[in-house]
């Protein structure tokens, strides 16, 4: 039997959050890589073979395009999409409607998994591997006053980092067999260690996902009684005992992006816990 051959394109749709009826759907687009981004009523995506692309919110039409981005992933910063790549250093800041490139930080390093990460605080942290393969520390965490790009600081990161995430003025990450949370000023001091148990080799059985829970369009409280519907979902009541409430999540939440679930491929869009 001949393969399949893999899937090069998508198609884009947004559908509302609190029924699921489809507001728009895209032409065929290049196939994204990581997770679709919105702000400043755009939709951004980093496409698999380079570049990155601007939906508008509105209808789905191409707003924007930077062909000659290379993107691994996109990250949001306000009025500003933030483009890094696994084979070049630094941290590219694009305009957040044109694409355009505005500037380059932490152009000193070369990210790697689990990627930058970009505080409310204006403190940007990017992970790099160490080329020194006999030293005890597999990667570094260097961090960037976003404004200026003075570098105030870089540590050692837990072995086998799986997860990075700001909280506040703290930086989370996540390793093999460690959580650790620094202040981001730098301070030593700061700095809190939680080991966490490790049931067998590789980060994939203690590490998933560090982040913010996504609850697109949904409250996240207990009540009664909840109605959910889609196209694929009759409409139904869903009743809560009075000593059992329900936790709204997504089944797929690598493809929802609020405020209007922006859905590539993803089963819409809840489970029971």
């Amino acid at each position: 039997m001949t393969p399949k051959p893999p899937c090069r394109s998508t198609v884009v749709r947004a559908r509302r959050a609190c029924d699921g009826h489809e507001l728009w759907r895209t032409a065929p687009l290049p196939r994204p890589q990581g997770p679709l981004l919105t702000g400043d009523g755009r939709v951004h995506l980093a496409a698999a073979g380079g570049g990155a692309l601007a939906l508008s919110t509105k209808d789905g039409t191409r707003a924007a395009a930077a062909p000659t981005a290379t993107c691994f992933a996109l990250l949001r910063h306000p009025s500003s999409v933030l483009c890094w790549g696994l084979e070049h250093a630094g941290v590219r800041e694009l305009d957040g409607r044109a694409l355009a490139l505005r500037r380059t930080v932490a152009a000193d390093v070369r990210p790697t998994l689990p990627g930058p990460v970009v505080g409310a605080d204006g403190v940007l942290v990017v992970p790099a591997g160490n080329e020194d393969a006999s030293h005890p520390v597999d990667r570094f965490l260097t961090a960037y006053d976003w404004r200026t790009g003075r570098r105030p600081w870089h540590y050692g990161a837990p072995q086998e980092t799986a997860g990075l995430v700001p909280a506040g003025k703290r930086v989370l990450s996540f390793g093999a067999y460690a959580l650790e949370g620094r202040n981001t000023s730098g301070d030593v001091d700061t700095l809190r260690r939680k080991d966490t148990p490790r049931t067998r080799s590789g980060t994939g059985a203690t590490a998933v996902h560090l982040g913010r829970p996504l609850c697109p369009g949904a409250r996240c409280s207990p009540t009664p009684t909840r109605t959910r519907s889609s196209p694929a979902m009759p409409r139904e009541p869903i009743r809560s005992p009075p000593d059992r409430a329900y936790r709204w999540q997504p089944r797929d939440t690598r493809a929802l992006a609020t405020p209007c679930a922006v859905v590539a491929g993803a089963r819409w869009p809840y489970r029971r816990r």
